[in-house]
């Protein structure tokens, strides 16, 4: 399994826009393969934003940010105040 973790920041004053991208964002993951689970966070303080998700392989969490690029560059590229930042994490899962 890997986790994918997107963080960006938005100027003061657009939680429904991200809200809207997150929606729009889940929307589409669900339907990707390998998509197990999305989680998406805010600041609202500081203007952060962001989804965890978790995949089945680092090809399936890698594929969603063709998929879900062209909507982040059309809903938020005019209020972002740095670059989105994308990473990709393989997960441990303790042995019980």
């Amino acid at each position: 399994m890997y986790a994918r973790l997107v963080t960006l920041s938005l100027k003061p004053g657009n939680r429904s826009t991200a809200e809207e991208l997150a929606d729009k964002a889940g929307t589409i993951m669900k339907t990707m393969p390998g998509f197990e689970h999305a989680s998406f966070f805010r600041d609202e303080a500081t203007g952060r934003y962001g989804s965890f998700s978790v995949w089945q392989t680092k090809e399936n969490a890698e594929a969603v940010s063709q998929a879900t690029e062209l909507h982040i560059r059309e809903m938020v590229s005019d209020i972002l105040t740095e670059p989105p930042s994308v990473q990709i994490f393989d997960v441990y899962e303790p042995k019980e």
